[in-house]
């Protein structure tokens, strides 16, 4: 990840937008680890699941009020 976001077309891009925390998101990127879960895991206690199978179905729709 923190190769993508030092090259060239990256830092244009991001630049081009004026987010200057490019640097910021490298070394964030560098330090922290991912949480992996492996089979092991117990899923059981997890209640926030994205149960949608069509999750596009929604772009481009009005939110409801």
């Amino acid at each position: 990840m923190t190769r993508r976001l030092q090259q060239p077309f990256s830092v244009a891009h991001y630049g081009s937008a004026s987010v200057e925390l490019l640097q910021s998101y490298v070394e964030m990127f560098a330090t922290v680890q991912p949480t992996f879960y492996g089979p092991e895991f117990d899923r059981t206690g997890l209640t926030d699941l994205n149960r949608d199978l069509f999750p596009r179905d929604e772009f481009m729709t009005p939110a409801a009020d």
